[in-house]
């Protein structure tokens, strides 16, 4: 969760692998700064490495998982931004990438799904995820985050039971840091959300951020965490709620303007009028 450690660790690498003249440690440096950056909310420069990355993959890693990482993180801001046709691109570049499947950690058609979850796209949701349930890795840490991934994808589609069997799965998996923790805690408050219990989803929305408020660093999934808790308070609209959905709201609203994620202030922006006209 120190993700300013991860960029400077990124950039020491990214200065030793040009040393070396390694074109396997400058692909590395530059997919894990891509990493470190959207993390840290420095999303114009980790757009820019993932895309060296990305050209880099394409030359010399097409064939092998290692070209997946920088397509997910390029994909998901994409996405965030309304750049609808760079995302699905990188749906289909991931798509194209061989593995092993199992695959040993997430998979490229997972990192598919996230992206095709944060488009909303049901019918290219809808089709991937019947390939990446047959896929989970055999990580388990990875296998985790590929229940929490799934898990939000049933959601999409309306299918809360989906979503509830996922959570439980993931619970097995015995998570123990907090980051881990809350995205559990959020996933329970989406689907009890989807059920109709907008008290208990918005106590488990809480404690997911709870939890994410005694992190270093505010990411895009907590940020979400923001908004789908504010979005349940001005639907609740039980005394204070409106203020408390508003305040969550306009976080949300900062952080989204920051980084230039247009489709996701946009929604923010229309929840926040509602509060308004309200």
């Amino acid at each position: 969760g120190k993700s300013s450690e991860a960029v400077s660790a990124g950039r020491e690498f990214l200065e030793m692998a040009a040393r070396l003249r390694s074109p396997t440690g400058i692909y590395n440096a530059s997919a894990r700064l891509a990493s470190a950056l959207f993390f840290s909310n420095t999303w114009d420069e980790a757009q820019d490495f993932a895309d060296r990355a990305i050209d880099m993959g394409q030359r010399f890693y097409a064939a092998g998982p290692l070209a997946a990482d920088p397509l997910l993180y390029s994909g998901v801001m994409a996405a965030a931004r309304g750049d609808e046709e760079r995302a699905h691109e990188r749906v289909r570049q991931l798509e194209a990438i061989p593995y092993d499947i199992p695959p040993e950690h997430r998979g490229p058609r997972q990192f598919a799904l996230v992206i095709g979850t944060l488009l909303e796209d049901r019918e290219l949701v809808a089709r991937l995820l019947p390939r990446v349930e047959e896929e989970k890795p055999r990580c388990l840490t990875c296998t985790l985050i590929f229940h929490l991934d799934v898990g939000g994808a049933r959601l999409l589609l309306g299918d809360a039971d989906g979503a509830q069997a996922k959570l439980a799965e993931a619970q097995r998996g015995n998570p123990e840091r907090p980051g881990q923790i809350a995205a559990l805690a959020h996933l329970r408050g989406r689907i009890l959300e989807l059920k109709g219990d907008l008290d208990g989803a918005l106590q488990h929305f809480e404690e997911a951020l709870r939890l994410t408020s005694e992190l270093p660093d505010i990411s895009v999934p907590m940020t979400l965490y923001r908004e789908h808790a504010g979005r349940v308070y001005l639907t609740r609209r039980k005394p204070g709620d409106v203020e408390r959905g508003r305040q969550l709201l306009t976080d949300a609203l900062e952080t989204y303007q920051k980084l230039g994620a247009r489709r996701f202030e946009s929604r923010a922006r229309k929840l926040l009028a509602s509060a308004d006209s309200g």
